[in-house]
């Protein structure tokens, strides 16, 4: 993911998802900031340091906490060209697994965290609207602590 906050303005640029939070020098030579790991519990202060113009080189956190009151995705903000027939819902990260191709003990933690079954519906409400519109669930969702063959 890329995230450019007023970049207009100051001509900065962000980076944060599963490359940079693994390979976060690499990232670092392409962006003013790189997010590690999980955004949600560290952005406020990413914009309180963008706006105070003291923007650290890394922001990340090890620390994975639950999953209740997550802030929903502002899907409207993509726009009416943008309209996947698949739509994403995050209902679980973690895994207690080590599956050699899968990052997601690394980038989520090993512990298995689940969404509260009120917030997963309160989403779903709003993401699934018209006949013909799918849901798309993470392999993690569907076999927790269970290894891929």
């Amino acid at each position: 993911m890329k995230l450019q906050i007023n970049s207009e303005k100051r001509g900065e640029s962000h980076l944060g998802g599963v490359h940079p939070s693994l390979l976060r020098e690499e990232a670092k030579a392409h962006a003013d900031s790189v997010f590690i790991g999980e955004v949600e519990r560290r952005f406020e202060r990413v914009l309180k340091d963008f706006e105070a113009g003291r923007l650290q080189p890394f922001y990340g956190d090890h620390e994975w906490g639950d999953l209740k009151e997550m802030p929903l995705p502002r899907r409207e903000l993509l726009g009416k060209r943008y309209s996947p027939i698949f739509k994403a819902i995050e209902t679980t990260r973690g895994c207690p697994n080590r599956c050699d191709f899968c990052s997601v003990p690394t980038i989520n933690g090993r512990h298995y965290r689940i969404r509260p079954l009120g917030e997963v519906d309160q989403e779903l409400s709003c993401i699934i609207k018209k006949k013909g519109e799918y849901l798309s669930l993470p392999m993690t969702m569907l076999w927790p602590g269970k290894t891929m063959p």
